[in-house]
C-alpha cells in the first residue's frame, strides 16, 4: 500500500446506515465530524480512506508535501493527457 506518515496518531470517523434516502443528512453530518476531530493546517488522511469528494484538498493531504509533488511529477510524465481520472489531476 502506498503510505506517507504525517504524525504520530491515527484517528479514523466511520458512519454506516442503511438506506439511501438518509445520504443528505448522514454525509454532511459525518464530515463536519471529521471536520471537528482535523485541525485546520495540521490534519492528514490515510490514502485509502480519504473521500476525494470532500474536497481537492483531501487527496493532497494524505501525503508528506515532496511525496505529493513527486507523484503529481509522475503522473504528469506518464499520463500527460489525463487519460486515467486520478485525484492527482490539477
Amino acid at each position: 500500500m502506498a503510505f506517507s506518515p504525517l504524525g504520530e496518531s491515527y484517528l479514523a470517523c466511520y458512519a454506516i446506515w442503511y438506506e439511501p434516502a438518509v445520504d443528505e443528512a448522514n454525509i454532511p453530518w459525518l464530515r463536519a465530524m471529521m471536520s471537528g476531530a482535523d485541525p485546520p493546517g495540521r490534519g492528514g488522511h490515510y490514502v485509502a480512506e480519504a473521500d476525494p469528494e470532500a474536497g481537492a484538498d483531501a487527496a493532497r493531504r494524505c501525503y508528506a508535501p515532496v511525496d505529493w509533488e513527486r507523484l503529481r511529477e509522475l503522473k504528469a510524465r506518464w499520463d500527460p493527457d489525463n487519460l486515467f481520472r486520478f485525484y492527482l489531476a490539477p
